[in-house]
């Protein structure tokens, strides 16, 4: 009897594990970008083929399953905060006047490298303490009506973007090749 539970109890134990290896998760899912600006609404399918474009110039070959979904939204502190909270998004372009909500360390990716391109007057409010290393980072960039994204697209508007990667993405290093494209 104790023999035929324990086959039992083993039979149970291959079966969970061969159901649980069976369901494969797609942990990365779409690159995600979400704007929320005075762009206007009408530019909101412009932007997936552009950004997708940028991403294509720095790397030889994207993988033929590599998608990219850019969100354009009106400035809106609740949507930033909402999006904020999923831990969905890869990349930030933001109104500056939601900086003050955007800015935390601990949420975002260092773009230290990003520094050598710009002339440290752009940057230097964006620079902030890491509360747990106690070291000093760039977590954003700005993008003025001169930057190349605004350039490329046509676009002038009445305040600067600022642009961040989010520390939970999984796409950090091609956030910080799309800002080097569109700053």
């Amino acid at each position: 009897m104790k023999k035929a539970h324990l086959f039992f109890l083993a039979f149970i134990v291959i079966i969970l594990l061969s159901a649980c290896g069976l369901q494969e998760i797609d942990k990365k899912g779409p690159f995600r970008v979400i704007i929320l600006s005075d762009i206007p609404l009408r530019f909101d399918s412009d932007f997936d083929p552009y950004i997708l474009e940028k991403l294509a110039q720095e790397e030889e070959e994207l993988e033929d399953d590599f998608d990219v979904r850019v969100d354009l939204f009106p400035i809106s502190h609740e949507k930033l905060t909402i999006e904020i909270l999923t831990k969905e998004v890869d990349v930030f372009i933001v109104d500056e006047s939601l900086k003050h909500i955007l800015l935390d360390p601990y949420g975002l990716h260092p773009l230290d490298r990003l520094k050598e391109k710009l002339p440290s007057e752009l940057y230097k409010e964006y620079i902030m303490t890491d509360e747990e290393s106690g070291e000093s980072h760039l977590y954003a960039i700005p993008l003025k009506n001169d930057s190349r994204l605004l350039q490329d697209l046509g676009i002038e508007i009445p305040s600067s973007l600022i642009a961040v990667v989010t520390s939970h993405s999984t796409y950090k290093e091609r956030g910080i090749q799309l800002l080097e494209q569109l700053k």
